[in-house]
């Protein structure tokens, strides 16, 4: 499968920040008793918020190198003040982006984007950011909100979420319509 992406390479210093933003929203949410970050035994404790940023942090390089003349605004990765966080992770323009990483699995070959169902915000632009490694992704392209709304619902084991296998995403030729 990785060969039908383009394989991009990590910069050390973004692997840095996604780590420290990581350790203070887990150490954040654990204070405030949040159920919903939990300990994976088998990926660590913070692995999931490490590429979730990392993934952020990707993308947010990428446009600012290839989108110089658009206006982009960017979630941070980390406030105490969650209420005041806009409801996308990126922005382009008016299109609204959630940013759905896929982290590298020892275990298995992750091939699903999956969006949980109840995190599903009909936001413009859904875009999957696969790590093969510690040291390796790709943007393996996007879905819109509609078709997401559209895509098939199963329960994976986490909670039901909409999915599309990463290499038949439904555009992939360039990153997101910019309005």
């Amino acid at each position: 499968m990785k060969e039908n992406f383009k394989v991009r390479q990590i910069n050390p210093a973004w692997a840095k920040e996604a780590e420290e933003a990581a350790i203070k929203s887990r150490d954040f949410h654990r204070e405030k008793g949040t159920k919903g970050h939990w300990y994976d035994p088998n990926k660590g404790e913070y692995n999931d918020e490490i590429y979730g940023n990392l993934g952020q942090i990707a993308f947010r390089e990428f446009l600012k190198e290839n989108y110089t003349d658009m206006d982009l605004d960017f979630a941070p990765l980390f406030t105490n003040n969650i209420k005041s966080l806009p409801d996308y992770d990126a922005r382009i323009g008016k299109t609204r982006v959630e940013i759905k990483c896929i982290p590298p699995d020892d275990r298995i070959v992750r091939k699903r984007l999956l969006i949980k169902k109840s995190e599903f915000k009909k936001l413009d632009c859904y875009v999957a950011v696969k790590f093969w490694s510690k040291t390796e992704y790709s943007f393996c392209g996007y879905a819109k909100g509609n078709e997401v709304a559209e895509a098939p619902l199963h329960n994976f084991g986490f909670a039901p979420a909409h999915w599309f296998f990463l290499d038949a995403l439904p555009h992939k030729l360039k990153l997101c319509p910019t309005g």
